[in-house]
């Protein structure tokens, strides 16, 4: 037998060996996963034996980390569906060309699951400490999160885990907006004068008022902002978040 053969007879086997051992690797990796996750369930109040209680909580630990790799998988593909728009947008006759359109639909995915899969995506790259927290959320909660009439401080929520599932994500939008609608009940616009000081109520310090703006932004369009000004620096905030964290000064 030729050296050549050998060598590349070695380097398969080499390839195999390494293969092996990558999968025992991740199957490790799977099984401390596993063991470290903790169940919140009341499995107690069932009323079950032990050794069903004990199969429902492999069952659930399971599922978990089978989701958890489901969220990796939709973060690939957003990551590729955004490659793959950027080349389409090169040779992109018009704005509504339909080049990528077709081609995704030629993959079997439908506009739908492209705008999640792109919006998931979107957020982890935004948020790259929280990528965990956005990964782990359902198609539906992405869907509530990334429309333009959820407020900032539901995102804001979401993020920090106190609000979790899209049933609970539609509940504090619903609370939010109806605050914001209390808040423009008694809210002047004059309150936003021109040069108005306002104090952030966390750090105490002054920011001065520009004017209130609508957002252009695709995913936050006719949202109404405020703009303000420090140190020479410009800042835009969501009009009712902007009431929430800040008070106007009055002078005496």
């Amino acid at each position: 037998m030729s050296s050549n053969r050998l060598d590349k007879l070695r380097s398969i086997n080499k390839k195999k060996e390494n293969s092996v051992t990558d999968k025992e690797a991740l199957k490790d990796l799977v099984m401390s996963d596993i063991r470290n996750i903790q169940s919140t369930f009341d499995y107690d109040s069932l009323g079950i034996d032990s050794l069903d209680k004990n199969l429902l909580i492999d069952f659930e630990k399971g599922l978990l980390v089978q989701g958890k790799r489901l969220g990796e998988i939709a973060y690939e593909i957003g990551d590729i569906l955004e490659k793959a728009r950027a080349v389409f947008n090169r040779y992109a006759k018009s704005e509504n060309d339909p080049s990528f359109m077709m081609w995704y639909q030629n993959v079997g995915l439908n506009k739908d699951q492209v705008s999640i899969f792109t919006k998931r995506y979107q957020l982890c790259l935004s948020y790259k400490d929280k990528k965990e927290t956005i990964l782990s959320l359902t198609d539906h909660a992405v869907k509530l999160l990334s429309n333009k009439k959820t407020p900032e401080i539901v995102l804001e929520k979401v993020l920090s885990g106190e609000v979790k599932t899209a049933r609970e994500i539609k509940e504090a939008n619903e609370k939010a907006i109806s605050k914001i609608f209390e808040i423009e009940e008694v809210v002047d616009f004059d309150v936003f004068e021109k040069n108005s000081i306002w104090i952030n109520k966390k750090n105490k310090e002054e920011y001065k008022v520009i004017s209130l703006a609508i957002d252009a932004t695709n995913s936050r369009d006719g949202l109404s902002v405020v703009l303000y000004l420090k140190n020479n620096k410009y800042f835009v905030r969501d009009r009712a978040e902007f009431l929430e964290k800040f008070y106007r000064k009055h002078n005496l």
